[in-house]
């Protein structure tokens, strides 16, 4: 899964929604149930990701969470919903900057 982050300083901006040259901070929290991963971005207010088609991958859905409960002003969070348990490995990649989610099956 690619999580593409984008500057973010309003509609008039000329790079709003273009491709960052800095991926923030993000945390990836594997539940212990490893049925699911909640995605916390901090440090920008614009992203997008890619993924297959869910009908064919691990992911069943993911949902942007929204509110004062989950972000400030400059963060934004995702609950991913898995159909199996997974281990996660996250890593980056530039130019365009883009955080990766990458997983295995887990043999449990």
């Amino acid at each position: 899964m690619v999580f593409h982050v984008n500057y973010w300083e309003g509609y008039t901006n000329p790079l709003a929604n273009t491709p960052s040259d800095t991926t923030g901070h993000y945390i990836f929290k594997l539940s212990d149930d490893n049925l699911s991963i909640e995605a916390i971005f901090s440090g920008f207010r614009s992203a997008s990701f890619e993924y297959p088609d869910t009908n064919n991958t691990i992911i069943k859905s993911i949902t942007p969470l929204i509110g004062e409960l989950y972000n400030d002003d400059s963060s934004l969070s995702y609950q991913i919903k898995l159909r199996k348990p997974i281990g996660i490995k996250v890593f980056t990649l530039e130019n365009p900057t883009r955080i990766i989610l990458d997983s295995q099956i887990r043999v449990l």
